[in-house]
């Protein structure tokens, strides 16, 4: 019995692994020692062609295995042929399908990590990709690199301008004047955005994702987040800590429980990088913890906050706000939003609730109201201006199941198809719902009554049509603003912008719209 609750603890673990990130890279001379060094080891294992390249895909894993050791994470990729892209067009060369499971599996056979294989439940249309993480012997080898003097960088694509397959993998295009002409505009929005000064401020008591919270450390370790400023209460100590960029030290305020001055004040300098990772680490293991308690239940609270972890205030600045477009099924008519900035990673709370600054200045976020609903609509010659989810949500609740169902039965193919899909999603998003054949096809059969007009629609696979559409709606916002020295943040069907600013944007939201559409869209 112990075994097997062992067992279940160890899976529900595995769940939370970071993805194996090929666009991460660093130039760390210990890291570079490391990666020779076992290099050597791997080729009496395993015969391998063209060994620079491999090299290079050693160095990525391990660069992978490091950061997610540092966060308390396996990491996760997989072992389909199927994954891996063969187009010289996207670069990265050197990480093919027999380098990754070839050097994952040498590693392994030499004690340096353990592999949990994935696997594919035909029948429940689940699976799991492969799990890795270090042993004691490569962390023994982790540990004479310092973690506050390594530094990790995002790569960006060799190809801004992605066309996939109907699996999802990359795949060659031949070049038009259309593509050379995405690809310049994007290039310049690229050049211009990267020098803005995009700051994060999160208070303690705002309820956060619990994935976006243990997630963190990994993505300063990456270097796409950088620290400005930490408040921490150090809630077991009852010490009050204050980290600072700005004068590279802590100010730290005597235990008042035990302190008979409580008014006495100490500061200590240290090293920015080491005293914010270390504050960065506590949070790190609480939250490891406050998993690893509830890792027994069947559900963990979706939400926390910082408090909850000993933090008051968290300050911090995007260091990656890079875009490239993503086109799907082969054509270009299919897809085309805008994917890679971190700010796309933000939670919804944390845009919603102005915690965003773009050089200095305060901002907004206007979205277009039930975009892809209303344009089936419009599609149709139907001024649809109504809240489409009050005809459907018999609670306040519900709202969010129903905005999940349009979005995926839209972009399904068959009924089939949709239903799998919605079960996967309202899974990942916790709802307490049960996810039978039956009961989602109850909750379709709701959105069909209520929107009779473009019910067709559903299973038709139309919303990768929709998301091209919305897509150059988003270019020209971009690029319009762009000319003005006014950034804009674009979030698919939402952008975020100086507050200054917000008149002009919904202006341009509802003209360019309208010349895509031929109806005036609704601005939320």
């Amino acid at each position: 019995m112990t075994e097997l609750k062992n067992e279940e603890t160890k899976n529900r673990e595995l769940e939370d692994a970071l993805k194996l990130d090929v666009y991460v890279g660093t130039e760390f001379s210990q890291f570079n020692d490391l990666r020779n060094e076992l290099f050597e080891e791997i080729t009496f294992t395993k015969g391998f062609y063209k060994p620079h390249r491999v090299k290079e895909t050693l160095k990525t894993i391990l660069s992978n295995l490091y950061i997610a050791h540092c966060s308390s994470m396996p990491i996760r990729y997989s072992r389909s042929p199927n994954h891996y892209s063969s187009s010289r067009r996207y670069g990265k060369l050197h990480f093919k399908y027999s380098k990754v499971v070839g050097i994952m599996d040498a590693l392994e056979s030499l004690g340096y990590l353990h592999q949990y294989k994935g696997y594919f439940n035909r029948k429940d249309k689940v699976g799991r990709q492969t799990r890795v993480h270090a042993t004691e012997k490569l962390i023994r080898l982790f540990e004479h690199i310092p973690e506050d003097l390594v530094e990790f960088y995002p790569i960006p694509p060799s190809e801004i301008i992605q066309l996939r397959d109907e699996e999802k993998k990359e795949i060659h295009y031949e070049e038009t004047q259309e593509t050379l002409r995405m690809r310049q505009s994007l290039h310049e929005y690229n050049e211009f955005i990267k020098d803005k000064n995009v700051i994060i401020k999160v208070p303690g008591d705002m309820p956060i994702k619990v994935d976006f919270l243990k997630k963190l450390k990994s993505r300063l370790n990456k270097g796409l987040i950088e620290i400005v400023n930490l408040s921490q209460l150090m809630l077991d100590s009852h010490d009050r800590i204050i980290v600072s960029k700005d004068n590279y030290s802590i100010i730290h305020y005597c235990n008042y429980k035990y302190d008979t001055d409580r008014d006495k004040l100490r500061e200590i300098v240290l090293d920015n990088n080491r005293c914010i990772l270390y504050y960065i680490n506590t949070i790190t293991n609480k939250i490891s913890k406050y998993l690893k308690k509830y890792s027994k239940d069947s559900h963990v609270e979706p939400f926390k906050n910082f408090l909850n972890f000993g933090v008051e205030n968290l300050e911090f600045e995007l260091k990656y706000e890079l875009l490239h477009r993503v086109f799907n099924r082969r054509s270009f008519d299919l897809g085309g939003r805008f994917y890679g900035a971190f700010h796309l990673r933000l939670p919804r709370e944390i845009r919603k609730q102005n915690c965003i600054s773009i050089n200095g200045s305060r901002t907004c976020e206007l979205d277009y109201s039930a975009l892809h609903i209303r344009m089936l609509y419009h599609h149709i010659g139907i001024d649809y201006r109504e809240d489409p989810y009050l005809a459907l949500c018999e609670r306040e609740e519900e709202r969010l199941i129903f905005k999940y169902l349009q979005l995926i039965a839209i972009n399904s193919e068959t009924e089939k198809k949709a239903v799998e899909g919605l079960r996967d999603e309202f899974r990942k998003a916790g709802f307490q719902f049960k996810l039978t054949d039956e009961n989602i096809l109850s909750l379709l059969d709701r959105f069909k009554k209520a929107h009779k007009p473009i019910a067709h629609y559903l299973n038709s696979g139309i919303g990768r049509t929709l998301q091209n559409i919305d897509s150059r709606i988003t270019e020209k916002i971009l690029m319009e603003f762009m000319k003005e020295g006014i950034p804009v943040l674009p979030v698919h069907d939402s952008y975020i912008i100086e507050e200054k600013y917000q008149g002009k944007l919904a202006e341009k939201m509802v003209k360019f719209y309208e010349q895509e559409m031929g109806f005036e869209p609704v601005i939320g």
